[in-house]
């Protein structure tokens, strides 16, 4: 046998331990039977189910992309170059003279901090699947991101061990 595959379904995060698993064989023609008890003493981690959090904690984290994000700073005379996606046409046509709109762009938190004891009024095991969700989006898209619980701090960077402290941490906690 060069493979098997065994699923474990658990409702509970945390440490877990495989039971005995009992491996069974025939030998061609049924003349020999063999059984092995196979005791795997590694330790199981099991992380909290990643849960697409609300709208509003999407948005709070930057995983949404608001529509027309920028803000509008006000209309220049147009240059070789500029987009013509942002002539403001009712000022040229007055004008008879080429004008853009500028935006300045909204700026992105290089450091967002996700302090879990701000959010008492979500269940607990919920926040922590949502914590999941949210910590996965940010190691793919390689932005920092700490997370504070209670007198732990963690710092997500673009190493696979941040992550995995953070998720150990997030498979182990208690409310």
């Amino acid at each position: 046998i060069n493979f098997f595959k065994i699923e474990y379904k658990s409702k509970l995060r945390g440490k877990s331990y495989f039971n005995p698993i009992t491996l069974k064989s025939i030998y061609p023609f049924g003349v020999m039977r063999t059984k092995v008890i196979f005791n795997p003493k590694s330790e199981i981690i099991i992380y909290p189910k990643k849960i697409l959090p609300s709208d509003e904690l999407l948005k709070e984290f930057k995983i949404i992309n608001i529509i027309n994000a920028d803000e509008f700073d006000g209309i220049d005379e147009f240059k070789n170059g500029d987009s013509f996606s942002k002539v403001a046409w009712k000022k040229s046509i007055i004008k008879n003279k080429k004008y853009i709109k500028k935006f300045e762009e909204t700026k992105k938190e290089n450091n967002l901090i996700l302090n879990l004891d701000n959010y008492k009024d979500i269940n607990f095991e919920d926040l922590l699947s949502y914590v999941s969700y949210i910590v996965d989006y940010y190691y793919r898209n390689k932005i920092e991101l700490t997370i504070k619980h209670r007198d732990n701090t963690f710092y997500l960077n673009q190493s696979l061990n941040s992550l995995n402290q953070i998720l150990k941490y997030l498979a182990n906690v208690k409310n």
